[in-house]
């Protein structure tokens, strides 16, 4: 393995405090990194020298965890998780260019019930999690908010944008870097427009802001991912967990209430698959008003 990442560092550090995440969203880097430090954090996960035996009861008379303070890489279940051959580590991902399926999510989930076959416990990934559309990410959540005993979850993905709040406010979440989609400050700068007059109920300063669409579908795609962004941020706050929002993100639009940031959401992904339509951009710029307020 290469060097440490800070995440490596704080996720060893909670465990050795005696705070062990059931659930865990692993996100930034590229795919390669994510892998390699996915597999140092199931390490640490099923490690017998981070789990020596009779773990359990010394957590709970100490609220520590005995044994090493990383993963020692050199036990059966540390070479395999290392490896990714170890049959305790059950790992889902998409097909190229495809979202995963919600039957793919139930399914691994369904094995969940299952004891361990070699280690402490069992864990799940999630490689690619931005690819579970809304239904997988609800099947999860069922599971991640009353999970089985002697289970975890690790979520890969490059960013948490694609992921329902109820998903992030039930996760405990390590970057590495090169986590967040940098904006243009056009599209940042229209985000903001559109997100303003959205909280204004300001159904022409929405049109106001999209004047630069009409030829522009680069510009029109990047500024509604940024308009995702902030709707996300505005989500997360109305769920009270608005430290997982980035600073100032999303605060104009945390009064809409989450049923209306919800809908607006599920419109702008809709106007996402038009766009990927080649629908007509003149025409997309009026519906995107039309749609906010309808």
């Amino acid at each position: 393995m290469s060097g440490i990442t800070a995440a490596e560092t704080a996720f060893y550090r909670s465990l050795r405090n005696g705070r062990f995440p059931h659930a865990v969203l692993l996100e930034g880097g590229s795919a390669d990194s994510r892998r390699e430090t996915a597999a140092s954090f199931i390490a640490a996960w099923l490690c017998e020298s981070m789990n020596p035996p009779a773990a359990d009861e010394a957590l709970s008379l100490s609220g520590k965890l005995p044994g090493e303070s990383a993963p020692c890489t050199l036990c059966k279940h540390c070479r395999k998780a290392l490896q990714w051959i170890h049959p305790d580590v059950m790992v889902l991902t998409d097909e190229e260019g495809k979202q995963i399926p919600v039957d793919a999510v139930r399914a691994l989930l369904a094995q969940s019930i299952v004891k361990p076959s070699e280690a402490a416990r069992r864990v799940f990934v999630i490689e690619n999690a931005h690819k579970l559309n809304q239904q997988g990410q609800n099947a999860l959540l069922k599971c991640i908010e009353e999970p089985p005993p002697a289970v975890c979850f690790l979520l890969l993905c490059p960013g948490r944008k694609e992921l329902l709040p109820t998903i992030l406010s039930r996760v405990t979440a390590y970057a590495l870097p090169g986590t967040d989609e940098e904006f243009s400050a056009e599209a940042a700068d229209a985000a903001q427009k559109i997100a303003a007059a959205l909280a204004q109920n300001d159904e022409w300063g929405v049109l106001a802001a999209t004047a630069t669409f009409d030829k522009a579908k680069p510009l029109l795609q990047e500024s509604l991912r940024a308009l995702k962004e902030l709707l996300r941020a505005g989500l997360l706050r109305t769920s009270g967990a608005e430290e997982l929002a980035q600073p100032l993100a999303g605060e104009q639009l945390a009064g809409l209430g989450s049923g209306r940031l919800t809908v607006l959401l599920e419109r702008v992904q809709s106007l996402e698959r038009d766009i990927e339509r080649n629908a007509n951009l003149a025409l997309l710029r009026t519906r995107i008003a039309a749609t906010m307020f309808s």
